[in-house]
Formats: structure tokens, C-alpha cells, sequence
């Protein structure tokens, strides 16, 4: 339980403060009020985000910097080229994937997963108000490694903490919330992928709370078929068995690991050279 709560403010500590200039504003463009606890402005990649006025992870950065998690934005840039596909598995209210439309273009393809009805409007939203629509998919659905339905525990104010199974009480009393709860379809990224014909993938991002590997354990057709994809994940990495578990999969399906940096440097390493924090890794070969 104690590590519940110290992995979550790990994560919100980390996003809030993860810009060197946080909190002197740094941005050009105004942050504007919408209505319906909306806000909208313009990010530093010239994206126009609409995100919710209330929100306490993902809100503060993007207010006081024009950025969220800067370091994906600039490796997002780095692999990704014209006419590829790229797979937003976590994807939030759409930042990564709005961001992944641009890049690679009116040829490419990006699909967009996100099972939190809130977190779903938005990033339609967004991808409406970048006028996206033809290259970005939203799929209003959660990933594992099996077809279900399960519930998804989320805070309203919290964008990024959503998860599947049961959300921790001593973490939402120690922020003043209530845990709201929604059923949510569950299938796998090799299920959603043959649905829709879809064969070549070039990078796949996955951020889904501490059950990446589940959601990796699905998508094993997809590795097979695509042996140059990368794989930019999120890992729990103070916790032994989220290291194990990745590495357990990682040496499964010979894959290498690269560290991304909080610059977003791209590092070659190992498993036993991680950082004991939260971190973001790729997996290739």
C-alpha cells in the first residue's frame, strides 16, 4: 500500500517539476478558459491542446511551460519519419499523438488508445482542433493481454492516473479524492490490429500504470511481424518485480533497452543499470 501511494507522487512530483524552469512562465501563447472545465492553449511544438482546468498531473507543465513530458516530445521527433505508423497505447487527452500525426503525416497512420471517458473527449478534441481527423484514430478502449471487460479506477483530477483493477483508497484520501469507477471494454493490440488490417507498425508508445507488460504479452503477432519496432515504454523501475517482469519479456523476445533521458537522450544500458525511479525506456532490436 505505502508503495502505491509513493510510486503515484513519485509520478505526479515528476511531471509537475520535471522542466527545469517550473514554475517561472515560459510560454508565448495564452492559456485560455473554454467552459465545461476546459483550458486551451498552444504547446511549444505549435499543437493546439485543450486540457482540463482542474487537473493537478499533466495541467501545471503545460501551464506554466507550454510542454508535457518534453523528453517523449523530442524522441517522438527523433524516430518517428513521413508515411509510418505509430500506436499511442495510454494515450491521454492526445498530446503524444497529436504531436505523432504531424510527424508523420498525411500518408501515416497513428492510433490512439484511451479508455477514460474524460481523457477520450479531450483527445478527440484535440485532434479535431488540429484538424488530424484522417491521420488519428481515438479508440475508446483499454489494452492487455486478453479480451474482457474490467473496471477502470481513475481520480477526476488526476488525467494520468488511471487503472485497471482497484485504485489504492490511502492514495486518494492523502489527495482529498474519490476514486471514480467505469467498466471499460479490454482486448489486445493484436486483436485491435487485425480488426483493422493494419500489419505494419513502426513505434508503439505504452504508459498504462504499471501493467505495460500485460499489455506487451498482447501484442506478440505485431513484434513478430514488424522486427525494426521500437517500443517507448513507461517502467516502475524503484520496484524489483516491474523490473523483472520487463526484463523477463524483453529477454523473451530478444530485445535491447535504451534509457530515455530526462533531455530526452536515447542511452544504450541494461536492466541492472536503471535508475532505482520512474523512468522511460525503448525496447528494440
Amino acid at each position: 500500500m505505502k508503495q502505491f501511494v509513493k510510486k503515484n507522487l513519485q509520478k505526479i512530483g515528476r511531471v509537475m517539476f520535471e522542466q527545469p524552469s517550473f514554475p517561472t512562465f515560459t510560454h508565448k501563447h495564452p492559456v485560455v478558459y473554454i467552459g465545461e472545465g476546459l483550458c486551451i492553449t498552444i504547446l511549444q511544438s505549435g499543437d493546439i491542446i485543450a486540457f482540463p482546468s482542474r487537473d493537478m498531473l499533466i495541467s501545471p507543465p503545460i501551464i506554466f511551460t507550454q510542454q508535457y513530458e518534453a523528453h517523449i516530445t523530442r524522441v517522438l521527433s527523433e524516430l518517428l519519419r513521413p508515411h509510418q505508423t505509430f500506436i499511442d497505447i495510454g494515450a491521454n487527452i492526445g498530446i503524444h499523438a497529436v504531436r505523432a500525426a504531424r510527424l508523420v503525416g498525411p500518408q501515416g497512420k497513428v492510433i490512439g488508445f484511451e479508455p477514460m471517458p474524460n481523457n477520450f473527449l479531450i483527445f478527440h478534441r484535440n485532434i479535431m482542433a488540429n484538424g488530424l481527423q484522417d491521420m488519428c484514430t481515438p479508440v475508446k478502449m483499454a489494452l492487455s493481454n486478453k479480451n474482457d471487460e474490467m473496471t477502470m479506477e481513475y481520480l477526476d483530477d488526476f488525467c494520468g492516473n488511471g487503472m485497471l483493477g482497484n485504485y489504492n483508497e490511502e492514495f486518494a484520501k492523502s489527495l482529498q479524492r474519490e476514486i471514480k469507477r467505469e467498466v471499460v471494454p479490454v482486448t489486445t493490440l493484436d486483436q485491435q490490429l487485425s480488426e483493422k488490417n493494419i500489419t505494419k507498425v513502426d513505434l508503439i508508445k505504452i504508459d498504462v500504470e504499471g501493467v505495460e507488460v500485460k499489455v506487451l504479452e498482447g501484442m506478440l503477432q505485431t513484434i513478430k511481424q514488424n522486427p525494426h519496432l521500437q517500443i517507448i515504454s513507461e517502467l516502475w523501475a524503484a520496484f524489483d518485480d516491474q523490473i523483472a517482469l520487463m526484463k523477463n519479456f524483453a529477454d523473451a523476445h530478444q530485445f535491447k533497452m535504451k534509457l530515455i533521458t530526462e533531455t530526452g537522450e536515447m542511452k544504450p544500458t541494461t536492466f541492472d543499470q536503471l535508475p532505482r525511479q520512474l523512468c522511460d525506456i525503448i525496447l528494440y532490436k
